[in-house]
């Protein structure tokens, strides 16, 4: 790896002034090197939750990297990194002095851009809307896309394959058996158990978490995921019985904790099983249930500000895909809707359209003691692929618009879903359309 021209100048230099040549320096661009040994000649912009935002010269869009695939020194350089017109230490305005020159920012509370406190109080380190697009990296086409990932879509952007361009990086952060924690981080994920698990493990179950983290970001409705303190957390259970007295629901694969933001799973479920004192593969693809749970994690900061239909609808809509070694299949969606839909058995029953998009979670909650969740979650999931992929013109506009709306407001979505998405029918002619949609592609309701 090498720096720009004249290295030992620059850090002479950056050695005698101090904090005040830092925003000097940080305006150099630099050769980055990944842990795979690829280099990237680029200027360092900003820190976002556990990434670094570079800028290529001449690319209008920013390269977000995770530290875990930067190279010791890049991680070094990083950490004495100063964002340009950040305060120099001693020369910060006085507690309470505004800056007369700046207006005021006004925040809009509870939105995933703005930097106000979420929804459980805890701070946010994301800006606001036009921030956010111009740090999302894009493909050729124009739509998001992740930094390992290789995309191939539809007429409309829509994913048809998600792949992982290579295996997931990893890092052993801690191995201690005298306490029995062992904890690993993949690129987006930090993978925390209770026993010590082979690299080759690791890197099998990590495809699979950063697979739906991908397939999340390339979706055409800009969902931006950005995992808090760096990394989405994971808690691994040596068996079931212990992942249910954690809290784990019993008879579940895994779950999603929306108040501690991790997901929770036996490592039985992983694919993996323990021979002796060690633990091995069993089953290279895992759970890809799985995916439903990461889905939630991933879309944590839009769970409150979404209808519980959309939220699950869209889960299930990734989970319908086929996964396997690190590839999700989306393409034919509407074949795997149908596998899905028949999964329930011949008697499995649709939820009225209008009941199901104005049902709370309250309601949705209960159905999963009293019956009927089943119904819910298969209708969600048609419904959401049904404006997604059949409804109007079938390119999947009214719900990308339903996004943006949402992501601009904070409160009841009843507008937005009647101005955009239902359009002015009624519960029977949103059925009659719902129905014919899916009959198109061969997923027949009775």
């Amino acid at each position: 790896m090498s720096l720009t021209p004249r290295p030992f100048t620059l850090l002479f230099f950056g050695l005698l002034a101090g904090g005040l040549f830092c925003g000097q320096l940080a305006a150099e661009s630099r050769m980055w090197t990944s842990t795979e040994g690829k280099n990237i000649q680029a200027e360092l912009v900003d820190v976002l939750n556990g990434e670094a935002v570079l800028k290529v010269a001449g690319q209008t869009n920013t390269v977000r990297v995770p530290f875990a695939r930067l190279s010791t020194g890049d991680q070094e350089y990083i950490k004495a990194w100063k964002k340009p017109g950040a305060p120099v230490p001693g020369k910060q305005d006085k507690p309470g002095k505004a800056d007369p020159k700046k207006p005021a920012d006004p925040k809009k509370p509870g939105t995933p851009e703005s930097d106000d406190e979420d929804a459980d109080g805890e701070g946010k380190d994301t800006d606001a809307e036009d921030k956010d697009a111009e740090e999302e990296t894009n493909d050729a086409t124009g739509f998001p896309i992740g930094v390992n990932s290789v995309v191939k879509r539809d007429e409309n952007g829509w994913p048809e394959v998600v792949a992982l361009k290579e295996k997931p990086a990893f890092t052993v952060v801690k191995e201690d058996k005298t306490e029995d924690s062992f904890i690993y981080r993949s690129d987006h994920f930090e993978f925390a158990s209770s026993q010590r698990l082979s690299g080759e493990i690791v890197r099998e179950f990590s495809r699979l978490f950063e697979t739906s983290f991908e397939a999340v970001v390339c979706l055409p409705l800009r969902l931006n995921p950005k995992p808090p303190a760096g990394f989405f957390k994971v808690k691994l259970f040596a068996t079931s019985e212990a992942y249910y007295t954690a809290g784990g629901i019993p008879g579940s694969a895994g779950m999603y904790t929306g108040r501690t933001k991790e997901i929770m799973v036996p490592l039985p479920f992983l694919g993996v099983k323990q021979i002796g004192q060690r633990w091995v593969l069993d089953d290279r693809d895992g759970n890809h249930t799985l995916v439903h749970e990461v889905v939630h994690q991933v879309m944590h900061d839009w769970l409150i500000y979404l209808p519980t239909w959309v939220t699950e609808g869209i889960a299930e809509y990734i989970t319908a895909g086929r996964y396997a070694n690190g590839r999700l299949t989306l393409r034919g969606h509407g074949k795997n809707m149908e596998d899905y839909k028949d999964s329930g058995g011949r008697e499995t029953k649709m939820v009225a359209l209008d009941k199901l998009m104005s049902m709370d979670d309250e309601t949705w909650a209960r159905a999963l003691t009293t019956g009927g969740a089943s119904a819910n979650y298969r209708t969600s999931m048609l419904l959401f692929y049904f404006f997604c992929h059949e409804d109007g013109d079938k390119t999947g506009k009214a719900m990308i618009d339903y996004f943006k709306a949402r992501r601009k407001k904070y409160g009841d979505d009843k507008e937005e879903r009647e101005s955009i998405l239902v359009r002015g029918r009624d519960g029977a002619a949103l059925l009659k359309d719902f129905k014919k949609g899916l009959a198109s592609v061969g997923i027949r309701l009775s």
